[in-house]
């Protein structure tokens, strides 16, 4: 998992000094959850990372997580979006890390961001994020974790971490 802890780094680091280097055109902050209009996929290293993460919480934490993954998300959200904030937010995976950066799609020369961000055109393109160049980072995470490259739908995750917590806590099921 270290190399996956480490490309979550580099995407954190880079979003951070975007959100420095241009926070007059980034709404990015808490409570923001406009880029959560979601139902992801994510690769099954970053999955197992969460499951990982949280199993390593203490008690009265995973309680914290439970109680949180147990209420409803909002419709058409990210299964982990609960009453605005983000229940995994520091297990979080990189696609979520990267949202409000702008986001190159180089085969396509195209480029994407939030709406709410960059409304006055796009900074240089040395201040993009490379969703090719990330995805295949990722990949290579995937080879080196020994992993199937197969993706984990979020809202299955968020069902089998209730789960595992749950009977981690000797609670009844379901």
């Amino acid at each position: 998992m270290e190399s996956l802890k480490k490309l979550q780094n580099n995407v954190d680091h880079f979003f951070q000094q975007n959100a420095l280097k241009h926070s007059e055109h980034m709404a990015c902050k808490q409570g923001c959850f406009e880029c959560c209009k979601v139902d992801l996929n994510i690769f099954s290293t970053e999955a197992n990372f969460i499951e990982e993460s949280i199993a390593l919480l203490s008690k009265e934490e995973k309680e914290v997580v439970l109680d949180s993954l147990k209420k409803n998300s909002l419709s058409g959200y990210c299964p982990f979006l609960i009453e605005q904030s983000c229940a995994i937010y520091n297990f979080r995976p990189i696609i979520c890390r990267s949202q409000g950066l702008p986001l190159y799609v180089e085969s396509e020369d195209r480029i994407d961001a939030c709406p709410l961000n960059f409304k006055l055109g796009y900074p240089d393109k040395k201040d993009w994020l490379n969703l090719e160049r990330l995805a295949t980072l990722q990949s290579l995470v995937e080879i080196k974790n020994g992993t199937s490259h197969t993706r984990v739908n979020m809202l299955e995750l968020k069902k089998k971490l209730v789960r595992d917590i749950e009977k981690d806590l000797s609670l009844p099921i379901g």
